[in-house]
């Protein structure tokens, strides 16, 4: 396991969903495992690193709904449990573990005073 590296991720969020972005280029033999509670994801990149993260949502999601977009860089969109409750102040609980390799993703990020005016 020493051989593994924690990626580099990004995170954002609206009233209703949470992504995840892995900075893994070119991934592949990638395993996810998303729960209501838990992220879990293994793989490697194109030049054959391999990469690991793991760790609790914030605050639950909805498993069923959860999608993912394999591009360059491997996308998940996780829709959350709870629509009523503010915005997350982070994505994963155990979130200072991960301060350096956690960036929020200010293309996606969608702010709380701006949501729902994306169709005016």
């Amino acid at each position: 396991k020493k051989d593994t590296l924690t990626p580099h991720f990004k995170w954002a969020q609206d009233k209703k969903h949470v992504w995840v972005t892995l900075e893994v280029p070119d991934v592949k033999d990638e395993k996810l495992d998303i729960t209501a509670e838990k992220f879990s994801f293994v793989g490697s990149s194109g030049d054959g690193k391999k990469y690991a993260l793991d760790f609790e949502w914030a605050n639950p999601i909805e498993e069923k709904e959860t999608k993912f977009v394999k591009g360059r860089l491997l996308e998940v969109l996780a829709v959350k449990k709870d629509q009523d409750t503010d915005f997350w102040d982070t994505p994963c609980k155990n979130y200072k573990q991960y301060k350096q390799v956690c960036k929020t993703d200010w293309d996606k990020w969608v702010d709380e005073d701006d949501d729902g005016d994306l169709g005016d």
